[in-house]
């Protein structure tokens, strides 16, 4: 009997021993895949990060691609015009004559079908097309000769449900003009193995002269490192380059331009499409593939400054009337499916009373920025009355206008002047909440008691959170702290105005944050972050953690932590402007996750 149970006991120490082997080298493993997966999101963040290497292409059997002359092995496309690039039937031309070329001709790894920006949608992209007897992902790397120059590395996408595949058609991006770029093509198997490895040379044209290829970057005082992604530079124009969208890695160099007739005001992206005014009456659609699916043509109206997608299957955005004696004054709704226009909101005439004390009917009310609250409610932000303005009811025959946040001076004697909500604190037990306006500043705290309005505000964001009623919501906007008004010279808007220390010049812009209580008619300011003074505008855009701050008059923008510390700063030429900075990985669009 002891026999047996010492060699039980024996067993169940071997048993125990084994069971903490496997759990140290399962911990191990997993140890090891984190370890592996930071140094690929390391290696995309398009900047030197300590311990990680650029690509070593000494030893690798480089393929060169032509795009003109007796050795052309890139298939190239004309647009002569932008308005040809953006021609739905043109662009669906080339798609078919892709397909005819990769239908009718074998493409492998090592001899793939290279097309330079087919669609003339982004000037630094390379389709490409090739098949592979197994599944596999591809991953890609731009690399240059150049050390200040980092890599670019992302892993291609097919579509959004499938990512490996035996057949490979992808849109590659990042290239730089005027340079060679060595594109590095990896294909990894579904266990994240390296199977096959292929570089290619390419040369693209360079861009326009005056455009900025390379902006100045500043590290600032925080100690975060920027978060992965591209700065989407909305409406850069620059003397004699082409306008439009472009596009810069964190290390400041440009990845991609997107072209544009006129000055592009804003972007959205719905079903994993881009959507951008390519001119004041265009509205466009682009996949990710760089394909143009749609091109709305706005008839009777000019877009001015913001749109946005209302979750009902159409593009609000704020406009101009051909004809009409004010500009920047309605609301119109373009509907995504069949592209029909409709005006939702005639601010001139929904508000001719306080129209008429303008001087100047022109620009009496120049709206910048619209959201949607519900069906039918918009909530507006009025540059030259320095007022965010809630209507209801928009869509029918009588809109109303419930609600209106700013300095009451600024409606009295008007009609609207008990539509003015009143300034409150906050209640004990609430916080300074507020999604994008949860980046507070340094201090980090909420603001109490009675405060200064916002002065020529825009770039309006909503959030709502499980911790408010029904009636409440967080409403983040860009406070330019600006106190011009060129049609309301009457309102002594100087007084409101936050003046730097020496007590003379405005010392900041803003971004406020404010709990608006629609039941009880009251907004409390939960907080404010300090921004450059600018007496234009901007636009604030939060990132995971992190958000970008555009500041339009020092054409500059940085990336800043929770606490508004700035991580990084970018300024373009002084010939160069933008309207606005948004920041994306292009994850499931463009890109998805390294493998």
């Amino acid at each position: 009997m002891k026999g047996i149970v010492k060699v039980f006991a024996i067993t169940s120490i071997l048993v125990l021993i084994g069971a903490g082997v496997l759990a140290f080298f399962a911990n191990k493993k997993a140890t090891e895949i984190k370890r592996e997966q930071k140094a690929l999101q390391d290696r995309q963040l398009d900047k030197p990060v300590y311990g990680v290497k650029r690509e070593n292409i000494a030893t690798d059997m480089i393929i060169p691609l032509f795009l003109s002359g007796p050795s052309k092995n890139v298939n190239t496309f004309t647009h002569d015009k932008v308005d040809d690039i953006y021609d739905v039937a043109k662009s669906q031309g080339v798609e078919d004559s892709l397909h005819k070329i990769t239908s009718t001709k074998n493409a492998g790894f090592d001899k793939p079908i290279w097309a330079y920006n087919p669609y003339g949608t982004d000037a630094q992209s390379m389709y490409v097309y090739f098949t592979t007897d197994k599944e596999y992902y591809l991953n890609y790397t731009i690399h240059i000769e150049n050390s200040d120059i980092p890599d670019f590395r992302r892993s291609a996408i097919i579509d959004e449900t499938r990512e490996v595949t035996r057949t490979h058609e992808y849109m590659l991006r990042g290239l730089i003009p005027g340079v060679d770029n060595y594109i590095i093509m990896e294909l990894v198997d579904a266990k994240g193995e390296l199977y096959k490895r292929e570089v290619f040379r390419v040369s693209i044209p360079k861009i326009d002269k005056g455009a900025d290829t390379q902006l100045v970057v500043k590290d600032g005082q925080s100690m975060e490192q920027e978060s992965f992604g591209l700065f989407f530079g909305i409406g850069y124009k620059s003397k004699g380059t082409r306008k439009g969208i472009y596009i810069y890695d964190n290390s400041g160099y440009l990845r991609g331009s997107i072209p544009a007739k006129n000055t592009t005001t804003n972007m959205m992206f719905y079903n994993n499409n881009l959507f951008f005014n390519y001119t004041p009456r265009n509205i466009v659609a682009i996949n990710p593939m760089g394909k143009v699916v749609a091109n709305y043509k706005i008839t009777g109206y000019k877009i001015s400054q913001d749109f946005r997608y209302d979750a009902f299957g159409h593009i609000l955005a704020i406009a101009t009337a051909d004809g009409a004696k004010s500009i920047q004054d309605r609301v119109i709704s373009i509907n995504i499916k069949n592209g029909g226009v409709q005006e939702l909101l005639n601010m001139s005439k929904l508000m001719g009373d306080a129209r008429k004390h303008a001087k100047g009917k022109k620009k009496w009310i120049m709206l910048n920025s619209v959201i949607i609250s519900g069906s039918s409610t918009l909530i507006l932000s009025s540059q030259e009355l320095s007022s965010i303005i809630i209507v209801d009811n928009v869509g029918s025959k009588l809109p109303v206008v419930s609600g209106i946040l700013s300095q009451p001076e600024i409606w009295s004697g008007t009609k609207y002047s008990e539509c003015v909500y009143s300034q409150t604190e906050l209640s004990e037990g609430e916080d300074g909440g507020g999604g994008q306006g949860d980046a507070t500043g340094e201090e980090g705290y909420a603001v109490a008691g009675i405060f200064t309005s916002h002065l020529r505000p825009g770039d309006l964001h909503l959030t709502r959170d499980e911790s408010l009623t029904e009636d409440q919501f967080y409403l983040s906007l860009y406070n330019t702290n600006n106190a011009f008004s060129a049609t309301r010279k009457d309102l002594n808007l100087a007084s409101y105005q936050m003046m730097g220390s020496n007590g003379v010049v405005p010392g900041h812009s803003y971004e406020y944050t404010y709990l608006v209580d629609r039941e009880a008619k009251t907004y409390a300011l939960t907080k404010q972050n300090e921004l450059p003074y600018t007496t234009q505008c901007g636009n604030v855009f939060g990132f995971g953690e992190h958000f970008v701050v555009y500041t339009e008059g020092e054409n500059s923008f940085s990336e800043r932590d929770a606490k508004n510390i700035s991580i990084q700063s970018y300024t373009l030429d002084s010939r160069a402007s933008m309207k606005k900075v948004y920041k994306y990985d292009m994850k499931g669009i463009w890109f998805t996750e390294p493998k």
